[in-house]
């Protein structure tokens, strides 16, 4: 029978593609941790931004990259933004970091902001009813989306707790032995 390998002649499986995305991952991590001052590394909690079109092209509005739940994004620190960049804002009213699509400027330092699911803009009083976003709430704008980084994560760090929870058992297991 055949392994099945890749380019490298390593085996190919889910556990090492697992372990290279989480390798990847570590090393975009350590690269954000040191460039904090240009980027931002974020996840995406909840499903406003679902993609509605796929693809990226910036000069038809039409087609655009979409966000999805449960993906991780590196922000770029910039207030240089244009229509329909996915932009991450800090929502003054309920102080929350928000990332949505600008999709109209109302002047050169006030805007309006849409997440991709939504039917409603953030400012309309049927969304969000937020204040137009000002250019002083930018943090930045998306400059790179990780599908599913934050699931990846997620189910890393479950395994380590579940790793640590059975050594702590072991150790009190000997510890009671030992008395």
């Amino acid at each position: 029978m055949r392994k099945i390998t890749n380019l490298f002649g390593e085996p190919s499986g889910w556990m090492n593609i697992l372990f290279k995305k989480s390798v990847l991952i570590s090393i975009i991590s350590l690269f954000l941790i040191c460039s904090s001052q240009f980027l931002i590394f974020s996840f995406v909690i909840t499903d406003s931004m679902e993609p509605t079109l796929s693809g990226l092209t910036t000069n038809d509005p039409q087609t655009f990259l979409g966000v999805g739940h449960g993906d991780a994004v590196i922000v770029q620190k910039t207030k240089s933004i244009h229509l329909q960049d996915i932009i991450l804002y800090y929502n003054n009213r309920d102080h929350l970091l928000v990332l949505h699509r600008l999709i109209k400027f109302v002047n050169q330092t006030f805007f309006i902001t849409k997440g991709d699911h939504n039917i409603f803009s953030d400012q309309d009083p049927r969304g969000l009813d937020l204040k137009p976003i000002s250019i002083n709430q930018v943090i930045g704008k998306v400059i790179l989306i990780l599908p599913y980084a934050s699931f990846i994560s997620l189910f890393i760090l479950q395994i380590l707790i579940i790793v640590l929870i059975i050594k702590k058992k072991e150790v009190q297991s000997n510890f009671d032995q030992e008395k």
